[in-house]
């Protein structure tokens, strides 16, 4: 009994509060972009706590770290009522969005360039002097949404290994061209989810009760 007890809430653990995986696949803003991840990473999705992780932002999408290579990043994304769809702009037109896309970074130096994979980035690299921090990120506008990969360090800017990593996850991202989800739509989505995690759950739980239960016959012979 004992056991079976054991072996329960481990499959309620696993399945109903999986704050971190190893990396895998992962879509966003209602299916509109998909984030392809593969190595030896540790992804954590949105209200996990990261408190452990120095220079965890408050507030994210998906923020994962390499084991291997020393480093971690964060995603997230906003909806606008215009169109920002760098797809349609110039890269001067690109990179004049500097200026608002480091307002909050401070007094800081800051060199920038257009990366072409087919989407559009903003890559920004910025070094902050009074929290001495250093900031390397992207930024894209798909439709009516910005899509943010933001890697921070302290003391020294990334590594060529890291940039390099980094750059290929952002190789690996795709983009849907469908108008940004409403409240209301993701709302729907975090109800279905939940009940998708519980039924699972449950057919779970019924599979340990069968085996349970041939294991008892099973003793009984």
């Amino acid at each position: 009994m004992r056991k079976t007890c054991i072996l329960i809430l481990t499959v309620l653990v696993l399945v109903l509060i999986p704050q971190y995986s190893y990396a895998d696949s992962y879509t966003f803003n209602g299916g509109n972009v998909s984030i392809e991840l593969d190595g030896k990473l540790t992804a954590y999705t949105g209200n996990s706590d990261v408190s452990a992780i120095k220079d965890a932002p408050d507030h994210f999408d998906l923020l994962v770290t390499s084991e291997d290579l020393g480093y971690h990043w964060y995603f997230y994304f906003m909806n606008s009522d215009g169109a920002v769809d760098f797809s349609g702009l110039t890269d001067e037109q690109i990179k004049n969005l500097m200026v608002s896309d480091s307002s909050d970074l401070g007094d800081a130096d800051i060199k920038s360039e257009i990366y072409d994979n087919g989407t559009r980035y903003l890559v920004i690299d910025s070094f902050n002097a009074d929290t001495d921090q250093y900031v390397h990120f992207y930024v894209t506008g798909v439709g009516r949404t910005l899509y943010y990969f933001v890697a921070p360090s302290e003391k020294s800017e990334l590594n060529e290994a890291q940039k390099a990593d980094f750059r290929k996850v952002i190789d690996g991202v795709e983009y849907a061209s469908a108008e940004p989800v409403t409240k209301e739509e993701e709302r729907q989505a975090a109800m279905i989810r939940i009940l998708k995690r519980f039924g699972i759950c449950i057919l779970a739980l019924a599979l340990v009760a069968v085996v349970k239960t041939v294991i008892d016959k099973i003793k009984e012979k």
